[in-house]
């Protein structure tokens, strides 16, 4: 058996990227989560627990009180000697942490791994702080550290940990590749499901932003940007629509009542099944400040759906140049990205951006497969002797 550790009161883009790849052989692992009691009200379902059924995956609860639980680390301890697992691998900080301090000292201790799933956008500098701990104090311990795109590669070795344990591993999901005709009848279908009471929706250009409403997403941006292109006017009518929850949730919708952005900004709320919706927007927008790299830049590049995006983090990795989307600087000003946004909208920009789809959707089906996700973790995991 091989156990992965999660920290997740969501279900993001860490859990969305794993867990499915695991139920291909699911009674090789078991699933346990680190789960938060301060973020959860008592009764609520632990949203990993019922994504782990749904996969038919096995699952174990930890409850953790506080950001060190000494009690939470004995229950994990406890765990990894009741199931003697072949290998342990833990996603992110805490997870890492909880479980490097499980497995001290254990006379069968299994091969340890660690995925580093992006290092900066932090939201704040306790987290900040945390983080950095945990790269410098922690990750030394594991016999692999693996690293989700070449810029966090490169911070992670720069925190000393050493490379002959390093490990680049790109994330890799699958989608249905459309071609021109299928991507038609596809976005007709989605965008009735999106917007029942548009009639026109078809005629209509839809951008969509898809995150937590988080400071590192910075939605705020998207709202200065789209404030700017609804004052300036744009050569199409437009909607903006927005998937995901957060804490800054009635904050956002408070800065788009203000901007005057009712009628053009829709809040679709999270959506289990965006990643495979994205055919029907006409171009998918990221003004991340930081990202490791987005799961959702891959599900666009299947739906041969374009991309506007801040050049952070794993961006780099997913548009290495203009051929496959926009990149912009993260400090680039609202009305210059408002400009980009109104080009897009005119016959020239549409075409251009039709073709920048296309070329990601094949970079993307060439590159950035769940297959050739798992195949690199399996050779990962033949490194330390086992092999899956």
């Amino acid at each position: 058996m091989i156990i992965h550790v999660f920290n997740s009161s969501v279900v993001s883009g860490p859990e969305r990227l794993v867990l499915p790849a695991l139920a291909r052989t699911r009674e090789r692992f078991m699933i346990v989560n680190l789960v938060e009691t301060r973020l959860r009200r008592a009764g609520d379902p632990d949203p990993l627990e019922v994504f782990c059924r749904s996969l038919g995956l096995r699952h174990a609860a930890i409850p953790v009180d506080g950001r060190w639980d000494s009690a939470a680390i004995r229950r994990l301890r406890d765990l990894l000697l009741k199931t003697a697992p072949e290998l342990a691998h833990a996603h992110v900080g805490k997870a890492s942490i909880y479980l490097a301090r499980a497995a001290r000292g254990l006379r069968a201790r299994p091969p340890l791994v660690s995925t580093h799933h992006g290092v900066r956008g932090l939201p704040d500098l306790k987290t900040r702080l945390y983080e950095l701990l945990y790269r410098r104090l922690f990750l030394p311990s594991f016999d692999r550290v693996l690293c989700v795109s070449t810029e966090d590669f490169a911070t992670v070795r720069r925190s000393g940990v050493d490379a002959s344990r390093l490990r680049l591993h790109l994330n890799g999901v699958d989608g249905r590749k459309l071609d021109a005709a299928a991507r038609a009848a596809e976005s007709a279908r989605v965008r009735a499901l999106w917007l029942p009471n548009e009639k026109s929706s078809g005629g209509l250009f839809l951008c969509g932003v898809v995150g937590r409403l988080s400071a590192e997403k910075d939605h705020a941006r998207l709202l200065k940007v789209l404030a700017r292109l609804e004052k300036n006017g744009a050569p199409a009518d437009w909607r903006c629509l927005v998937f995901g929850r957060g804490d800054l949730e009635a904050a956002l919708k408070d800065s788009a009542r203000r901007a005057g952005l009712e009628r053009r900004v829709v809040w679709l709320g999270y959506r289990d099944d965006v990643g495979r919706e994205l055919a029907g927007l006409d171009l998918l927008l990221s003004f991340s400040r930081a990202e490791g790299l987005p799961i959702n830049l891959i599900e666009a590049g299947w739906a041969a759906t374009p991309v506007v995006s801040t050049l952070v983090g794993g961006v780099k990795d997913v548009l290495p140049d203009a051929r496959f989307g926009v990149g912009i600087p993260p400090e680039e000003p609202a009305d210059e990205t408002a400009r980009r946004l109104a080009s897009a909208m005119t016959a020239a920009g549409r075409s251009e951006l039709a073709a920048q789809g296309r070329r990601l959707q094949e970079r993307v089906a060439a590159e950035f497969s769940r297959e050739r996700w798992s195949a690199r973790l399996r050779e990962i995991y033949a490194e330390l002797g086992v092999a899956v």
